[in-house]
C-alpha cells in the first residue's frame, strides 16, 4: 500500500510543501469519493472477496475427517 502511495505522489515530491499537500489532499478525496460510490452500488450482505475466500475454504472441508 505504501509503495503505491508513493508511486502516485512521484510527481507531486518536487512540489513546495503546501502545493504537495494539497495535491495529497485532492488525491485522497477523489479515492474516497471513488470507493463511496463503488459502495452504494454494492447489493449484498458480506463482500465479494470475502464470500469467494469462503467459497475457496468450504471446498477445503471435504477433506476432513471428524473424530
Amino acid at each position: 500500500m505504501c509503495e503505491v502511495f508513493n508511486n502516485v505522489l512521484v510527481n507531486t515530491r518536487t512540489k513546495p510543501i503546501i502545493s504537495m499537500l494539497e495535491d495529497i489532499r485532492v488525491y485522497i478525496m477523489k479515492r474516497w469519493a471513488k470507493n463511496k460510490s463503488e459502495v452504494k452500488s454494492f447489493k449484498g450482505s458480506v463482500c465479494p472477496i470475502i464470500v469467494d475466500g469462503l467459497k475457496q475454504k468450504s471446498s477445503l472441508t471435504r477433506h476432513w475427517i471428524p473424530r
